[in-house]
C-alpha cells in the first residue's frame, strides 16, 4: 500500500499513574499541515471532580462518568495529567 502526498503521524498514549491519568503526545512526524487548532479530549469511566494543569475549563459529568476538556493542537511532545482535586 502506498500513500501519496503529505502525511502526519503522532502517537498519543494514556497511562494510569498515582497522580491520575497521563495523556502523552509524542512529537509529530510528517509534513502534513492539519487544519485543526484544538483537540477535544473525553475520558470515560471517571468519577468525582477533575483538574488538568494548564487547562481552565475541565467538565466532569457524573451521569455519564466522563471528563471533557479542550487543549491546543500539540505539534511537539507534551504531557497532560488529569487528577482529582
Amino acid at each position: 500500500m502506498s500513500i501519496r502526498g503529505a502525511t502526519l503521524r503522532q502517537t498519543v498514549r494514556c497511562t494510569l499513574g498515582k497522580d491520575g491519568i497521563m495523556l502523552h503526545f509524542d512529537k509529530r512526524e510528517g509534513g502534513f499541515k492539519p487544519w485543526w487548532k484544538q483537540i477535544a479530549v473525553t475520558i470515560h469511566g471517571w468519577s468525582g471532580p477533575a483538574r488538568v494543569r494548564g487547562v481552565r475549563d475541565v467538565e466532569a459529568d457524573a451521569a455519564s462518568r466522563t471528563v471533557r476538556f479542550t487543549i491546543p493542537d500539540q505539534k511537539a511532545a507534551a504531557d497532560f495529567v488529569l487528577s482529582r482535586f
